[in-house]
């Protein structure tokens, strides 16, 4: 589990980070993601550590 009060993090990580994976880390009207590094970067760590069989949820 992941405790974080930023909904400046837990908003777009699990709200918007699947639809800019899916564009190319675009948002809607085309442009890159703000923050698109840092993000790309969250969701790295995110990968290899479900990879390694652990479970990570944003609460």
């Amino acid at each position: 589990v992941v405790l974080c009060d930023s909904q400046y993090v837990v908003g777009p990580t699990t709200k918007w980070i699947f639809a800019w994976k899916k564009s190319g880390w675009k948002h809607a009207k085309g442009g890159p993601a703000q923050n698109k590094t840092e993000f790309w970067e969250l969701d790295a760590l995110i990968e290899q550590l479900e990879e390694e069989a652990l479970d990570v949820e944003f609460w």
